[in-house]
């Protein structure tokens, strides 16, 4: 006879909580971007080039992170992960983290997570983009530019914009790119 594991929450119910954490855990500073966060979060990420598979591991460790947090039963945990594919929000804040972890920038800043998401919505071009001003036509014009690795060569409208470098960032892997950034890029 094996385990049987309740689930407390209904799959829209438990996504929800996930998204309202993850918002409030990390971002907490982007009150007035609310639309913004919900469009990002509503974008499945697609891995373009082989490495960056480690990018939305990243991301769906945010949801392990949420789920021990929260103490969730295993049906839960299974529920949380299965529910959608990684978004384009979670691979930024999932990257954030990582970073943050491994580079230790939270003696830096008090809000590491934010300090490192907020150049990323920057080189996307989307800090114009706060609840009064939401463009959704141009939203998904730059969703489509990122996922499809079609922005310019320095990084222009991708996570990371490195003025003056000499490499295409359309063909390096997302976590050299931000690597690449915070040494300063190539110039």
């Amino acid at each position: 006879m094996g385990m049987v594991f309740e689930t407390r929450w209904a799959a829209g119910e438990l996504e929800e909580m996930y998204y309202d954490w993850l918002v409030a855990t990390h971002l907490s500073y982007c009150n007035e971007y609310s639309i913004l966060l919900r469009a990002l979060y509503d974008t499945p990420f697609r891995v373009t080039i082989l490495m960056d598979e480690n990018r939305v591991g990243d991301g769906l460790d945010m949801r392990n992170r949420f789920a021990y947090q929260l103490g969730l039963g295993q049906q839960d945990r299974e529920l949380l992960r299965q529910s959608r594919p990684c978004s384009v929000l979670e691979i930024m804040i999932g990257l954030a983290q990582r970073f943050d972890e491994e580079y230790m920038t939270q003696y830096i800043n008090e809000d590491p997570i934010g300090a490192l998401v907020k150049p990323m919505i920057e080189s996307l071009g989307l800090q114009g983009y706060d609840d009064v001003h939401f463009d959704q036509y141009g939203f998904n014009q730059i969703m489509t530019n990122l996922l499809n690795r079609t922005y310019s060569p320095d990084g222009r409208g991708s996570l990371f914009y490195i003025p003056g470098i000499f490499a295409d960032m359309r063909q390096i892997e997302i976590w050299r790119q931000m690597m690449m950034y915070y040494e300063g890029g190539n110039r």
